[in-house]
This record gives C-alpha cells, structure tokens and sequence, in this order.
C-alpha cells in the first residue's frame, strides 16, 4: 500500500493517471511490521558459492542457518 501511494503520486505527476485510487485509504501502520525473506535453496547454493571466496563470510553463512 505504500508503495502504491508514493507509485500513484508520481504517476499523476507524470500524468499517467489522473487521480490515486488508493488516496482515501487508510493504510495500516507499518512500525511495528517484520519482514522476513526465508533463503530457496537455490539462493542458499548460490550464496555458499559466492562465500567460498571469503572463508568469514561462509562461516557467518554456515552460524547462520545453523
């Protein structure tokens, strides 16, 4: 929702739309939100390759999960 307002307002600006469909919303408060992003494993393969350069980095990677 936030992403849309600030999205709508550029696109009046760039008169793109003509109004905010979402201006008259009341967007819920995003303070207290936690935004978790759980690795696939692909993602986890792909890090552990990267980190295999930096053994402090791997390690951290392997505490990590464990």
């Amino acid at each position: 929702m936030h992403a849309l307002s600030v999205f709508f307002q550029y696109a009046m600006k760039q008169h793109w739309s003509r109004d905010n469909p979402i201006a008259n919303v009341e967007i819920p408060s995003d303070a207290e939100a936690v935004r978790i992003h759980v690795l696939t494993n692909y993602e986890e393969k792909l890090y552990f390759v990267t980190a295999a350069k930096h053994r402090d980095l791997y390690d951290l990677g392997q505490l990590m999960i464990n």
